[in-house]
């Protein structure tokens, strides 16, 4: 899980950081909250914690900006203070902030306080199994503490790192159902967002139309992808074909993908030959591994990183359609065994891009890779992957009969 930190006080900062990593969380931080906020809509944690009075800005106008864009509304919100006065918690609190952190406070009763927020959140968008249990620690010692102005950097003991590995268990052992029924429930939270939003601020309507809209789009997309894997990988079906006029063909689906790259701030190139054959293939297996690929890499490329993709018929014998997709996330050599396995996430290496910036949690359900795989086998093409210096490159051959202009 994703804890954004959000804290000037360097000293505090890194031990809360230092606490979050050891309690098995993945902490991001910053040290104002214009960097925090937009770290927040690149990495979209699952919980940030801000302290209200910083040096530049406040933790006020995050919340504010946070709750006023549907996209990261639902997160939850945590203060750290080290001011005690009851209007300040009644101003955080009206604001829309979930709970209230006063320092110094001990890491049990930091830990207590995000596995608290995090039960109540799942609570809402994820079967039971998965819901965060009780954070449960006999650790009173005063040396685990973060003040306000200086900050005492314990390492945990072994008890701690059990209690915390416990505590944490459930998120980090989920199978793949769990993962799937998340990952369907995910728009379902949004679409009930999006309709709060618009009786809420009704005159901002078509906002969270267009909100609702595309987490309609992807719970589709995955339903789309159970269904084909499913098919793909039950018994040998004979695939019909279609004639393509492959060039306005290929730019029509590029489109939607373009606009998405554009609000992932990625930078999305393609590369095709002036004039294309028109050719007879199955059109389903074509347009699936070509949507999936690029779902793929808009998925794990960072912000500010290139898409690039390529499609070309070479003059072999007998012939085929050649797609190459290369994209700025590097995946470790680990993960490029299992890259094509059913349920499989790999954690891209961004390479070139700071550490602590990485988007490393697993996104999806890992059935994308899985399906362009068993498509592509089932045509008779050939796929395969290549990562190193921060690029990772599809390659995928299909067969396809050329056909004469009319």
């Amino acid at each position: 899980m994703r804890i954004m930190v959000i804290e000037d006080e360097e000293d505090v900062r890194s031990n809360i950081v230092e606490i979050l990593d050891s309690g098995g969380f993945e902490p991001i931080d910053a040290s104002n909250g214009a960097t925090g906020l937009k770290m927040i809509r690149q990495y979209h944690p699952d919980l940030v914690l801000c302290d209200i009075k910083m040096s530049n800005g406040d933790g006020y106008a995050v919340l504010q900006e946070l709750r006023r864009d549907p996209t990261t509304a639902a997160i939850p919100f945590v203060f750290l203070s080290a001011k005690t006065d009851r209007s300040d918690v009644r101003h955080g609190m009206n604001l829309g902030a979930d709970d209230y952190l006063t320092k110094p406070f001990r890491r049990v009763e930091l830990l207590e306080a995000i596995a608290a927020r995090l039960k109540k959140h799942q609570a809402c968008s994820q079967p039971p199994s998965v819901a965060f249990p009780p954070y449960v620690s006999s650790d009173t010692t005063p040396s685990d503490t973060v003040t306000s102005d200086t900050a005492t950097s314990t390492t945990p003991t072994t008890s701690d790192t059990t209690s915390d590995t416990a505590a944490f268990d459930a998120a980090a052992t989920q199978d793949w159902v769990s993962a799937i029924s998340h990952d369907l429930r995910a728009p379902l939270t949004t679409i009930r967002m999006a309709l709060r939003m618009m009786e809420m601020i009704p005159d901002r309507w078509r906002q969270y139309l267009n909100v609702a809209q595309l987490a309609c789009e992807q719970g589709d997309h995955l339903i789309e992808q159970l269904l084909d894997q499913y098919v793909a990988s039950t018994a040998e079906v004979e695939l019909s074909t279609t004639i393509l006029d492959l060039q306005p063909w290929v730019q029509q689906r590029i489109a939607a993908f373009e606009v998405q790259a554009q609000v992932n701030q990625q930078i999305l190139t393609f590369e095709l030959p002036p004039s294309l054959a028109r050719i007879d293939i199955n059109e389903i297996t074509l347009h699936r591994v070509l949507v999936e690929l690029l779902h793929n890499a808009c998925k794990y490329t960072p912000s500010g990183g290139s898409i690039r993709l390529k499609l070309e018929m070479p003059p072999t014998t007998p012939p085929n359609v050649r797609i190459t997709l290369k994209n700025s996330a590097e995946i470790p050599a680990s993960d490029l065994t299992k890259i094509f396995d059913r349920f499989y996430r790999a954690t891209p290496s961004l390479i070139g891009f700071p550490k602590t910036h990485s988007d490393s949690s697993p996104k999806g359900s890992g059935l994308g890779l899985a399906l362009v795989q068993s498509l592509v086998k089932q045509a008779n093409g050939e796929i395969s992957v290549q990562s190193s210096q921060g690029w990772t490159t599809f390659y995928v051959s299909l067969p396809c009969t050329i056909v004469a202009n009319p």
